[in-house]
């Protein structure tokens, strides 16, 4: 089908263009949310002597719902360009398109603030606070020195089974 190939060529492009979006994993969502728990706390466990009872708890688990976005463009190439140029103008103009909603989509992955705009997604940057927040470099935190290995070690033993680095090209 020529439309899958077409969809499959898009999607190609537009991982092309950024190395984060190449490695998330997408999926198609029915309706306009998602629905999800997140563990917020887990239950208390201890020791016990014989004849004694444990202490009661449960975990808590918070449910969340991600409010789905639409992102996207318009695209008119003029009669004229085309006549004037070739038809290959629209293609290219589609490939333009392609790496800027790539381009928009990384920087919103990471910096994305929906109460600056309601339209979009919060990135990263809104959405990691508190102890999940880890200095750049461990032997002076809060400062603004480069990136430490012991810094980059304690973000690696921060996360389970971490795959990737996610970084600026300066950092990097």
């Amino acid at each position: 089908n020529d439309g899958d190939v077409h969809r499959q060529g898009v999607i190609e492009m537009f991982a092309a263009n950024s190395d984060m979006l190449r490695v998330l994993p997408f999926e198609d969502v029915p309706g306009g949310s998602l629905s999800y728990t997140q563990e917020g706390k887990l239950p208390g466990v201890a020791f016990r002597g014989f004849n004694e009872a444990y202490s009661e708890s449960v975990g808590i688990v918070n449910p969340q719902v991600e409010v789905l976005k639409i992102a996207g463009g318009d695209l008119d190439v003029d009669k004229a360009i085309l006549k004037t140029r070739g038809a290959n103008q629209r293609s290219i103009q589609e490939s333009l398109k392609i790496k800027a909603m790539s381009l928009y989509l990384t920087a919103k992955f990471i910096n994305g603030d929906s109460d600056a705009d309601p339209r979009q997604f919060d990135g990263l940057r809104k959405r990691i606070a508190g102890f999940q927040l880890k200095g750049a470099n461990f032997v002076t935190p809060g400062s603004n020195l480069p990136l430490s290995l012991e810094g980059l070690d304690a973000a690696i033993d921060a996360v389970d089974n971490p795959t990737h680095l996610l970084m600026s090209k300066d950092m990097r």
